[in-house]
């Protein structure tokens, strides 16, 4: 895969492979921490520290998936962390969730199978019971906060936590059985 030789031409000091690889996965990414932090110039100040972090430490990196699937994990932690620092606690690790929808790739069996897995998330969500189908579109595909779900569904906002919780266990368990077991 071309990204994966972005590493060891970067580690060898060859500035015009990390302008490119920059140029390969910054827009992305930056849209990526984005849908996190919902703060442009802090998302992109984080994919550029991220990009600090390979141009200054890729002769001492080992990447054992592909360097799509690194550089989103690396972002997505860095999201959590930053997000740790303003006491923004992901209760219902949405993070996560969101992350099954908007990047198979960060899981490598499932780039492979993407199409599949986007069907199998879709089936799953489709056998929801309606109330907790609603709740989940509410939150996943439209953003709603918790309250608002709650305001528009007529239910509690401990309904809405938990009805997204039950969600994410029952994805998490059908999407990992079939793809691993």
């Amino acid at each position: 895969m071309k990204e994966n030789l972005f590493l060891a031409e970067i580690a060898a000091g060859d500035e015009s492979a990390f302008h490119s690889f920059f140029n390969f996965f910054y827009e992305e990414l930056v849209s990526y921490a984005y849908k996190h932090l919902y703060d442009q110039a802090e998302s992109e100040d984080l994919v550029q520290e991220a990009f600090i972090y390979i141009w200054e430490n890729a002769s001492n990196l080992q990447v054992h998936t592909n360097m799509r699937s690194y550089m989103y994990s690396m972002v997505r932690n860095r999201c959590i962390n930053r997000l740790k620092k303003l006491s923004v606690v992901d209760y219902d690790h949405a993070i996560d969730l969101n992350t099954i929808f908007e990047d198979s790739s960060v899981f490598p069996v499932f780039e492979e199978n993407e199409e599949d897995v986007h069907s199998l998330i879709t089936a799953v969500i489709n056998s929801f019971p309606e109330k907790m189908r609603e709740i989940f579109l509410l939150r996943i595909k439209h953003n709603y906060k918790y309250q608002q779900i709650a305001e528009h569904s007529g239910v509690s906002v401990n309904t809405v936590k938990t009805q997204l919780k039950r969600a994410k266990e029952k994805i998490s368990k059908m999407v990992f059985s079939s793809f691993f077991f």
